[in-house]
């Protein structure tokens, strides 16, 4: 059985899942736009893999808790 947390950081094995950039819109309800905002101004890290662009699911849980936090660098 995986260990994750609520969001499905990664499992237990230290695995960590790459989302495609429209599964993260959905999550959030957010434009593809955005998201490259969040990349440009917010820090928001956006892996590329074979060319193909994804974001590393606790890259995601990191931006999300430097946001919600309010820690530098969160704008």
């Amino acid at each position: 059985m995986n260990t994750t947390t609520a969001m499905g950081k990664a499992n237990s094995m230290g695995e960590d899942r790459y989302l495609k950039l429209e599964d993260v819109q959905i999550r959030f309800g957010v434009s593809r736009t955005t998201l490259w905002r969040w990349r440009e101004d917010r820090g928001l890290r956006v892996t590329e893999i074979g060319g193909i662009k994804r974001i590393k699911e606790t890259d995601l849980h990191d931006f999300l808790d430097r946001h919600l936090q309010g820690k530098p660098g969160a704008n």
